[in-house]
């Protein structure tokens, strides 16, 4: 299943994906103001840019939040996001709202003096060159998207070992120490068994040697 991950700050908050849609995005939205009312969406966390990811970012857009992505995907979503629509207005055409959007580059960090989030682009991602990943350093949890998609079943065999190997050693590099993986897509999962996974498959591939 997708997912989006919510972090509260005293006043405000943020928001891990936008899945692909405006419907999804309004559900999320929906939900989280429900959850966590009266507080403002003040930034929307852009991973990467396949459809599946930034298809509802507009919808936040439209609600004042502000775009964070890799550098390199602004002058795409500024061109995309300044054409027409004409046939079916979404949100943020219906609010005449200009986007505002953040490029990280290297990392970027978030924080109220009590908690921090922190945006990671991790260089040389085989599924996307700009893919970020967040961490919340005092709950040691890391959120990433398609590096790690684990099966219900933790039996299964892995895919994508390449990516898994790529998004683990730039874990180590980066010294983060990690409790639980919310993934995009999938279950919840720890880098015990990433690092499992990584130890057990990493040799079999062609790349690797």
């Amino acid at each position: 299943r997708d997912r989006a991950v919510v972090v509260e700050f005293r006043d405000h908050l943020a928001v891990v994906e936008a899945h692909d849609s405006e419907a999804v995005s309004l559900a999320a939205i929906d939900t989280i103001k429900k959850t966590v009312p009266n507080k403002p969406i003040r930034y929307i966390i852009n991973t990467h840019h396949h459809y599946d990811h930034s298809g509802g970012l507009r919808t936040f857009a439209a609600e004042g939040a502000t775009v964070i992505t890799h550098r390199d995907n602004i002058p795409f979503y500024e061109q995309v996001w300044t054409n027409p629509r004409t046939i079916n207005p979404d949100r943020l055409a219906k609010s005449g709202r200009k986007p505002v959007f953040e490029g990280v580059v290297g990392s970027r960090t978030l924080s109220d003096g009590s908690r921090e989030l922190v945006l990671y682009h991790y260089p040389g991602n085989m599924h996307n060159p700009g893919m970020l990943m967040a961490y919340l350093p005092k709950e040691k949890i890391l959120i990433e998207a398609d590096s790690f998609s684990p099966s219900p079943n933790p039996n299964d065999v892995p895919t994508a070992i390449p990516n898994l190997a790529h998004f683990y050693d730039a874990v180590e590099r980066l010294k983060l120490d990690v409790d639980a993986i919310a993934p995009m897509h999938g279950r919840l999962a720890t880098l015990d068994e990433v690092r499992k996974v990584v130890d057990a498959y990493k040799a079999t591939q062609l790349w690797s040697r």
